[in-house]
């Protein structure tokens, strides 16, 4: 079983985009780091029944980027909510 992760239109272009300007040192980290919250996505557990486990919402934070985003466990299915920096943060 796998999640199926939904990104708002242009939200998965901006996260790399946000990626790539606040590392600057390192080709593709945009690329890289949405594989990588995908790697990550797939190992949340499942459970059962999953009928009884409320979405629930969650941040993935690399340096000063942050994607919110929600798990919805009846619909092995995680959408991402939005694509945030932290002005401060970058270098």
């Amino acid at each position: 079983m796998s999640y199926e992760i939904v990104w708002k239109e242009g939200d998965e272009e901006l996260f790399e985009r946000f990626a790539d300007l606040a590392f600057p040192k390192f080709d593709h980290i945009g690329v890289a780091l949405v594989n990588k919250f995908s790697a990550d996505v797939q190992l949340l557990p499942f459970e059962w029944p999953t009928s009884v486990h409320h979405p629930s919402e969650h941040i993935w934070k690399i340096g000063p980027v942050r994607l919110r985003y929600l798990v919805i466990p009846a619909e092995q299915r995680v959408e991402v909510l939005s694509v945030k920096q932290d002005a401060a943060e970058v270098s």
